[in-house]
Formats: C-alpha cells, sequence, structure tokens
C-alpha cells in the first residue's frame, strides 16, 4: 500500500556534475580576482599609505584638481624680501623654506603660515598668495606641476620632459629625507613621476636598476618604486609625489540648508514654592599650610631659556620668549654658547639666519666660513655651493673664482 499523499512534495537528490564543478571553479576565480583588484587598490588607491618611509617626512600635502593634458615639472627660484609680494600661482605644487623663516599669506582667505627652514607649504593653481622674509633677502624654492606649453613666473632652474595627465583629483605630497653615507630610503611609484630634487650633497636614484646621480641643486623625474642612496653624509633631498586619484566621494558637495525651524515656547505654570530656609552653618577653622619662600629674583627664568628674567631685562631680550629674535637658537645658547647676537637673527649679516648656520655647519660669526669669497648665504640660497668647502666641485679652482670667471661650482669639468 502505498501511502504517500498525492501532495507531499517529491524531493530530488542533486548529484555532482561537471557543470557545476565548471560554476564553482569559476566562483572561486572571480573571488581570487576581488581579493587581487581589493589588494592592487589598496597598494596604489586612495587606501595608499604614506609615500614617506622609514624616518622620511611629508613637510607639505594637499589635494589638487589637474587637468587633462601633457604635463611638466618645475623647479623655480622665488625672491623674498622684507616686503610683502603677491603673485598668482601657475600650478600646483610647493614653495619651500631652505633659510630664513617666512611668511606666506593666503589672499582669499587671508590666513597666514610661518615656514621655518625644512618646511614648505602646498600651494595650488590660480590661488593668490604673498611672501614675505622674516629676515634678510633670499631665494625661495618653489617646484610646480604645470601645463607643458606654460612659461614659469620666475627664473627655472629645472624643466621637467612633458607626460600626459589623466583629470582628476589627486592626493599630492612633498617629503623631505637626510640621509647618511650608503643610507636607503624608499619612495613608492605614484600616479605621475616623482620629481627628486637633491637640497644638499650628492645621492642615487635608482629606478628598476637603473641609477641617476644627482648634486646638489639638481633634479630630475622618475617613473616606478624609487630607492635613494645617500652618496655623502647628510644628503638632503625634496621628492614631490602625486599620489592615488580619489574618488568622487572625496569631491565636496554643499549641504542643504536645514528649513529654520520655532521652538514651542513652554508656558509656565504658576506654583506656590515656599521660600527657601537658611540653614544655619558652622564657619570652618582655618588650616595652618606651609608657605614657600619667594624664588630669588636673580635666578627667575620664566621662559627657560637659559637666561634669567634680570639678565634678559639687561640685555634687552623678551623674557617671556626663549628666542627673542626667532633664528631657532634659544636666547641662552646664543649668549653662553655661540657668542651670537640674542637681538639680531643673522649675526654676521651673510643672509644665513643663525639657527640655518648651525644646519649648514657654518660659522654664525664668520660671513664667509670657508673663505672662497662667497658669503655663506649666497652659497646656500643662490650658487648652492658648499658654504664649508672652498672648492665644492674639487677642480682645483674656488668656489668664488668659479662664480667670477662664470664656470659651473657645482661641476668639475667647468672650471
Amino acid at each position: 500500500m502505498n501511502d504517500r499523499s498525492p501532495h507531499a512534495p517529491t524531493r530530488h537528490r542533486i548529484t555532482p556534475t561537471l557543470g557545476g564543478a565548471i560554476i564553482a571553479l569559476a566562483l572561486t576565480l572571480i573571488l581570487a580576482s576581488a581579493s587581487m583588484i581589493h589588494a592592487f587598490a589598496q597598494a596604489v588607491g586612495p587606501a595608499a599609505p604614506s609615500p614617506a618611509q622609514g624616518h622620511a617626512s611629508v613637510i607639505a600635502s594637499g589635494i589638487a584638481s589637474i587637468p587633462e593634458g601633457a604635463k611638466r615639472w618645475r623647479v623655480l627660484s622665488q625672491e623674498a624680501t622684507d616686503e610683502m609680494a603677491y603673485q598668482v600661482v601657475a600650478g600646483t605644487g610647493f614653495l619651500y623654506s631652505g633659510g630664513t623663516p617666512l611668511v606666506m599669506v593666503d589672499v582669499a582667505t587671508a590666513r597666514r603660515q610661518r615656514l621655518a627652514s625644512g618646511e614648505a607649504a602646498f600651494i595650488d593653481t590660480d590661488q593668490q598668495i604673498g611672501l614675505a622674509s622674516l629676515g634678510a633677502r633670499q631665494q625661495v624654492t618653489v617646484i610646480q606641476l604645470g601645463a607643458s606649453g606654460s612659461q614659469p613666473s620666475s627664473p627655472a632652474q629645472f624643466v621637467s620632459g612633458p607626460f600626459d595627465a589623466a583629470a582628476g583629483d589627486y592626493d599630492v605630497a612633498l617629503v623631505r629625507d637626510v640621509l647618511d653615507q650608503d643610507e636607503e630610503g624608499t619612495i613608492p611609484a605614484g600616479s605621475l613621476p616623482t620629481l627628486v630634487a637633491a637640497v644638499s650633497g650628492t645621492l642615487a636614484v635608482a629606478v628598476d636598476g637603473k641609477s641617476t646621480t644627482l648634486d646638489a641643486g639638481q633634479a630630475d623625474t622618475f617613473s616606478g618604486d624609487l630607492t635613494i642612496t645617500g652618496q655623502t653624509a647628510g644628503a638632503t633631498y625634496l621628492a614631490a609625489h602625486i599620489g592615488a586619484k580619489l574618488p568622487s566621494v572625496a569631491t565636496p558637495v554643499t549641504p542643504a540648508t536645514p528649513e529654520p525651524t520655532t521652538a514651542p515656547t513652554e508656558t509656565p505654570s504658576p506654583t506656590n514654592t515656599p521660600a527657601p530656609t537658611a540653614t544655619p552653618t558652622t564657619a570652618p577653622k582655618p588650616t595652618a599650610t606651609a608657605t614657600k619662600a619667594p624664588e630669588s629674583a636673580a635666578a627667575v627664568d620664566a621662559d627657560d631659556d637659559g637666561l634669567s628674567d634680570a639678565d634678559e631685562a639687561r640685555l634687552g631680550t623678551d623674557p617671556k620668549n626663549p628666542d627673542t629674535d626667532d633664528d631657532g637658537i634659544n636666547d641662552g645658547n646664543e649668549v653662553d654658547v655661540y657668542k651670537t647676537d640674542p637681538l639680531n637673527l643673522d649675526t654676521d649679516g651673510d643672509t644665513l639666519y643663525d639657527g640655518g648656520e648651525l644646519v649648514y655647519e657654518t660659522d654664525p660669526l664668520k660671513p664667509d666660513t670657508d673663505g672662497d669669497g662667497l658669503s655663506d648665504g649666497y652659497e646656500a640660497y643662490v650658487s648652492l655651493t658648499d658654504p664649508t668647502k672652498p672648492d665644492t666641485d674639487g677642480d682645483g679652482v674656488s668656489d668664488g673664482q668659479e662664480v667670477t670667471n662664470g664656470t659651473n661650482p657645482l661641476n668639475a669639468a667647468s672650471r
């Protein structure tokens, strides 16, 4: 007797087939591909790590809207004086301070920035800025990414070959690092070629096994993952890196203005509230405390700069500011260690401020440390020669003589 109801569902047994195996394999490949794409996006996309690896630092960054077309990297020299000068920026990039501190003003927002030596600011195309030196007249380094056919707004020290760029919003960063001799640093590949400029010393930049040597004042562009090696101790470089192309979610959208609402007014109900009753209290008995003896006026150092307030009054320095002249050396060290003037950020008048002299290892009391006929400031900012070596390129002719002769003091073949 068949007792199965005619309406009971029929159960079918599924057996493996070749078609099912193919479908399973295809799903596996799709999932694996998705994982690889995700890993790739993490490596080079918006989730990528900082371009500054090891002890390198990103000293300026921003998001730049780059139009489609051929582009060039340029390294320009911009003069800064103690008077504010205004200009319209011709391309996306960075303004780098390598000497006396600078003040940069964004005209549209009135936002001001102070840039000490080794610091930089992001600047964008068509941005109007003002620039002034807080000390002596100096040359400032400007790194710009602009259209291939555009003309630089100031003298160009380097112009790259043209390269194509796809339109979009990109993460841009300026990396700075100082390498010892034979020490290596790395910079990941960017969306566009990376500009590397040697600030001091000599370094080698390797890409895919090919190495390029850059001396101080030289620059070049590179595509791919970079390995940068110091060829001399204290080799300093700047790297302008174009990172990920950002998705539309990163583009700001003006939020809708909410409709004004009127808060309901609560009508208080009359209540019979009894007046508070004063509660008598017992006044606390005073507790005896130890009184600290006043500190001797001769020992007070309010700004902790190594000079007492009494000494600061005698010298004319600010007892509430550890670095009165803002030269990077505190007042106490200026007086007791370096014998410089704590009221003058450039004691020897060589246009290299006292703190900068410590960076370049020059003598803050001698305007021409190496005695080559060029002031330390001129060597640091203009000729880009070594202010501690009378003959930077070692060709037997002093730097000062080479400048007089019109030859290149950074190239031993030019003398």
